[in-house]
């Protein structure tokens, strides 16, 4: 409820409406008051907290100079494409190797976990578009190359290592430029105070702005009668 109005890593997939929404600091709702999603978000709150605990304690056992940072701001203050595009989120982790712990960092990779059911995970064999789109912001906004997407299975615990190079992202600056046109129309449309057309999708169950969006998939379930939403 309580984001601050611009761009956010998150909400860059999919429907436009909700970017525009969040650049002109409409009310956020909670979103997903259904208790299942819920339920699944206080799972993968927990997830991430668990993970990046272990992180910490890796980093400080680890025989060579490596510091694990969680929760890496990305703000207009902080870094300059996200003032030009009006950026605010944060970062699961980021790693810094260095030489010497008094030493220029050598490289850096940063960490965005993810949180699967069992069915989900046993078919993935790549990231989620919506998560590379994601990964590439914090990727731009702190200048990093490489990005760790982390998938865990909240079934069977297990997860998607960096022995799978397609787990390990890297800068495309081709999808750079197509996420910048993005944020180039949303900021012409938000200039202007004209909404975009909706995109309709499982993600208005838990949008904060479907309270002034109302769309039709909301009022739907499978045996046809108006679902319950609270707002």
């Amino acid at each position: 409820e309580h984001r601050a109005p611009g761009i956010h890593a998150s909400e860059v997939s999919g429907c436009e409406r909700r970017i525009v929404y969040s650049l002109l600091n409409y009310p956020r709702s909670g979103g997903g008051t259904d208790n299942t999603w819920r339920k699944r978000f206080m799972m993968g709150t927990a997830v991430h907290e668990m993970l990046q605990g272990e992180f910490h304690k890796w980093a400080v056992r680890s025989k060579y100079c490596v510091t694990f940072q969680d929760e890496v701001t990305i703000a207009p203050h902080l870094q300059q494409m996200a003032a030009k595009w009006h950026i605010f989120s944060h970062c699961d982790g980021m790693f810094v190797v260095r030489n010497s712990w008094d030493g220029p960092a050598l490289f850096r990779v940063l960490l965005e976990i993810k949180t699967m059911s069992p069915n989900e995970f046993k078919d993935l064999k790549a990231p989620k578009e919506e998560h590379i789109d994601q990964s590439h912001i914090y990727m731009a906004c702190l200048d990093v190359p490489m990005i760790w997407l982390l998938y865990w299975n909240k079934g069977n615990q297990n997860t998607t290592g960096t022995d799978n190079p397609n787990f390990l992202v890297r800068f495309n600056q081709r999808r750079w430029s197509e996420l910048e046109a993005k944020f180039e129309r949303v900021h012409q449309a938000a200039a202007l105070e004209k909404l975009p057309d909706r995109e309709e999708s499982v993600r208005c169950e838990f949008c904060a702005f479907s309270h002034h969006c109302q769309p039709t998939i909301l009022n739907r379930v499978g045996n046809g009668q108006p679902r319950k939403w609270a707002l």
